[in-house]
């Protein structure tokens, strides 16, 4: 059977900040936007928590565990590297990039700034837990729907990186087999969407 489908949702990532949890630890705009300065601003933020910013318990809503991989992958690609190389068809897990990134991501946890349970980060950072959270750009929807009351005291920022900019673009597609029960009318853009 050969599957057939159609795009559903597709976004990358942005980092989401608290302006006015940022502004109270002397960070006036977006945090730095490179990889090294980027980390050294969540310690001044995270310094802020139960004085400045008395709900603040972790700087940052970085997700640990589950889906991990879309947060240290792109770091990878920043430094103009892979984890496959497509020339030997190898991967290349122990490469130097690889053991940055992953030594770059787990840094974070590791001086306290992020969580390191599954946390509810996207109610974290509307309840004012967290200052900062990377995420896909339904989350400003979410954030526009849910806590109108922070309208104006959040912003978007790229994700930081190294040597060039790169991220991850992920999504959904709907699909189903040509020989399905449905057919064609399936994968049809104008298709009828049905949820069971």
């Amino acid at each position: 059977m050969k599957p057939h489908g159609i795009p559903f949702i597709a976004d990358t990532h942005a980092v989401y900040y608290r302006t006015d949890l940022t502004e109270k630890a002397g960070i006036k705009g977006a945090l730095a936007g490179d990889r090294d300065g980027y980390l050294k601003d969540p310690k001044a933020i995270q310094a802020t928590a139960g004085k400045e910013n008395p709900k603040l318990r972790h700087v940052s809503g970085l997700v640990m565990g589950f889906n991990s991989w879309i947060f240290w992958l792109p770091m990878v690609w920043q430094q103009g590297s892979d984890i496959h190389d497509a020339k030997t068809g190898k991967f290349t897990f122990d490469s130097p990039e690889v053991a940055k990134a992953l030594e770059d991501y787990a840094s974070v946890p590791q001086q306290g700034l992020a969580p390191t349970d599954r946390a509810d980060n996207v109610q974290g950072f509307q309840d004012g837990l967290t200052a900062v959270y990377q995420e896909g750009a339904w989350a400003g929807g979410t954030f526009h729907k849910d806590s109108p009351q922070l309208d104006g005291k959040w912003k978007t920022m790229p994700v930081p990186y190294t040597k060039q900019p790169a991220g991850f673009t992920g999504g959904t597609d709907l699909a189903v087999f040509k020989e399905g029960v449905t057919g064609p009318f399936a994968v049809s853009p104008r298709a009828p969407l049905v949820c069971v």
